[in-house]
C-alpha cells in the first residue's frame, strides 16, 4: 500500500476534528498505564483554536483524510514538538512515523527537535526511541516524571 501524505498548517475548519482526535488519542493512554484525562487542553476546542491562531497547529492527511495532528513551537532555533496525536481509529498504520518524518522534513533548519513524554507511557517512549530520539533528562511534575527527548539535526 502506497501512502500519500500531506503535512501542512491546519485549516480553521479542522480544529474541532483535531480536538476530538486529540481527546481520543490521549484517552487511549489508559491502556498503557495512564489515568483518565491527558495533558492540558487535550480535549479543549479553545486550546486547539488558540494554537491554530498562533500558527502552531498542523495536520497530517493521508489521501486527503485527516489522520494526525501536531502542535509545534519554535524556541530559539529549536523545534519543540509540544504535542502529536493520531486518529485512534487509524493506529498501527504508520501515520505516527509519517508525522514525525514530515515534521523533521518541514523543519530542517533547526538545531534540534525537543519533546517530552510521561515516564509511565511505554508506548510513546518506545515510539520516540524508534524515531531516533535520545532521552536527555527528566522533569518532575506533581503527578509523574517526564522524560525529555532530543534529536540533533
Amino acid at each position: 500500500i502506497v501512502m500519500s501524505y500531506t503535512f501542512r498548517q491546519s485549516n480553521e475548519n479542522e480544529v474541532m476534528a483535531l480536538t476530538k482526535m486529540s481527546e481520543a488519542a490521549f484517552n487511549s493512554d489508559k491502556e498503557f498505564g495512564g489515568s483518565d484525562g491527558g495533558p492540558t487542553g487535550y480535549d479543549n476546542y479553545e486550546f486547539h483554536m488558540s494554537h491554530f491562531h498562533e500558527g502552531r497547529l498542523f495536520s497530517l492527511l493521508n489521501d486527503d483524510k485527516l489522520v494526525a495532528g501536531a502542535i509545534l513551537k519554535m524556541q530559539d532555533n529549536d523545534l519543540y514538538i509540544y504535542r502529536i496525536f493520531v486518529d485512534s481509529t487509524e493506529f498501527h498504520k504508520g501515520h505516527g512515523l509519517a508525522l514525525m518524518k514530515a515534521i523533521e522534513e518541514r523543519f530542517q533548519d533547526v538545531n534540534k527537535y525537543c519533546l517530552d513524554t510521561p515516564e509511565w507511557n511505554i508506548r510513546t517512549n518506545n515510539f520516540y526511541k524508534k524515531c531516533g530520539y535520545i532521552a536527555t533528562g527528566k522533569e518532575h511534575t506533581p503527578d509523574f516524571e517526564l522524560i525529555i527527548y532530543e534529536k540533533r539535526v
